[in-house]
């Protein structure tokens, strides 16, 4: 698994003007790797007073964009855990784990946070067979502690076969099918001519008898 440092340029979304809590982001790309069984990637990403330029980040949200490409018809898994930390709750509370396809959100996470108070996390499961093409995942959290805090995760695919190739094998049973049931009742008509060639003391040959073209 190969986990991808994010190309971070903290934005601040909100102006001097406003008096509702700053929003930073950052978005970054990740790459599946493994074989015909499984592909996957891992993602994470750190906030800190000096990347964000904010002194105390207490309360104040984020929102990650990460992108990648996914081959063909597969499912998706994809989870995202966060560390709190001291007894003043420093770190980060996820808040909501969504996965879009272009601007279409297709699946949502769901968040929790373990009863000791220690960590949160966001599970995502993706079932839908969808075709190949560019797909977001998309982080969002609150900030715990002044000093900000961190996340990681991973992004699990499995590739399942596209229906033309359902279509081909379905068809290919289908064909073999038909093959056998045809010699066997050439094998049935055969054994037939045989037995009635016998009853008229016409058959002196006991072996397989074998069609003459011609």
């Amino acid at each position: 698994m190969r986990y991808v440092k994010p190309f971070i340029g903290a934005m601040l979304m909100a102006s001097a003007s406003v008096v509702c809590a700053a929003t930073v982001s950052s978005a970054y790309t990740i790459t599946l790797e493994g074989n015909d069984n499984l592909l996957t990637a891992g993602f994470k990403n750190t906030y800190t007073n000096l990347s964000t330029g904010i002194s105390n980040l207490t309360g104040k949200t984020f929102e990650d964009t990460i992108t990648f490409t996914l081959p063909s018809y597969n499912s998706l898994a994809a989870n995202v855990t966060s560390t709190i930390k001291g007894v003043q709750g420093n770190g980060i509370k996820l808040t909501s784990l969504s996965l879009y396809e272009g601007g279409t959100l297709v699946a949502t996470g769901v968040a929790s946070t373990s009863a000791t108070g220690i960590s949160s996390l966001d599970d995502l499961l993706y079932e839908g067979l969808e075709s190949a093409g560019i797909y977001k995942l998309v982080v969002d959290g609150t900030f715990l502690g002044k000093g900000g805090g961190s996340y990681g995760g991973t992004v699990n695919v499995t590739p399942v076969p596209e229906p033309e190739s359902w279509g081909l094998t379905v068809s290919g049973l289908v064909a073999v099918g038909l093959m056998v049931r045809r010699r066997r009742g050439h094998a049935k008509t055969r054994q037939k001519l045989r037995n009635r060639l016998s009853q008229l003391g016409l058959l002196r040959w006991t072996g397989p008898l074998h069609a003459v073209n011609g």
